[in-house]
């Protein structure tokens, strides 16, 4: 009789601790969804991705006046950008970048304090390989806003594996 009081009030502890845990994940859902850490209140409306890089070249020539031969006296940086993912860059191409620029609409109905975007980078099976955080501020209601990130070829290992780019929307 004393083993079977024992078993029931194990039991009952048990079942106690499982409806905890339970009411625990569905409370923390409703305030997730309700409160808007994760939610549609604000979406990506579109984007565009385009590779930038520098390479140097001749900023400044000077013309000798006796043998009339043209000289570079000032070497600099030249600025290029080319749209998607380009791999094909040229040999002395440097300050290799992907920015991604993007428009994000608040459709919360109230004005929008912050907008938290995480740009994620995947290889061709849409696998995370590396994230950018940032912020778009003050977004009024039924209005899109835009911004972006870039990465560098120096901030990640997996750069030239990425070829694709989603995001993530996250209101505070």
């Amino acid at each position: 009789m004393n083993q079977q009081i024992k078993q029931k009030k194990n039991l009952s502890f048990y079942v106690i601790i499982i409806l905890t845990v339970i009411t625990i994940i569905v409370i923390s859902m409703i305030i997730l969804f309700q409160y808007g850490a994760i939610s549609d209140k604000a979406v990506i409306t579109d984007y565009s991705v385009t590779t930038t890089y520098s390479t140097q070249e001749c900023i400044k020539e000077a013309i000798n006046v006796i043998t009339h031969e043209t000289t570079c006296i000032v070497w600099g940086p030249k600025y290029h950008s080319v749209p998607g993912f380009y791999k094909n860059l040229p040999d002395d191409a440097d300050n290799i970048g992907y920015k991604v620029t993007f428009n994000v609409g608040n459709k919360a109905g109230q004005y929008l304090d912050v907008i938290g975007i995480k740009v994620i980078f995947c290889d061709a099976n849409d696998n995370e390989l590396c994230s950018e955080l940032t912020s778009v501020y003050d977004v009024p209601n039924s209005y899109a806003k835009r911004s972006s990130v870039t990465i560098y070829e120096t901030s990640t290992n997996f750069f030239n594996i990425i070829e694709k780019v989603r995001f993530e929307v996250i209101i505070d």
